[in-house]
C-alpha cells in the first residue's frame, strides 16, 4: 500500500485510516497516527493541532 495525499484525494467513506500528520509547534516532523474520517480528520490523539497530509487504508490482520 502507499500513502495517498489528501491533495490528490480523500476516502470515499467514513472510517479508521493510519495518518502521516504535521504537527502545528513541530512542522518539520511527520507524524503516524490512525485518524477517523468523517467529511473532516478526527485524530488519535486529544487535540486538533494536526494537519493530515498523507492517509491510507488499514493493513489487513496478519494470518497465523
Amino acid at each position: 500500500m502507499n500513502w495517498i495525499s489528501v491533495k490528490d484525494r480523500l476516502p470515499e467513506t467514513r472510517g479508521i485510516h493510519l495518518v502521516c500528520a504535521v504537527f502545528f509547534e513541530d512542522a518539520g516532523t511527520l507524524h503516524v497516527r490512525t485518524g477517523y474520517y468523517d467529511k473532516t480528520w478526527y485524530l488519535d490523539c486529544c487535540t486538533n493541532d494536526y494537519i493530515v497530509t498523507h492517509w491510507m487504508p488499514l493493513p489487513s490482520l496478519p494470518e497465523e
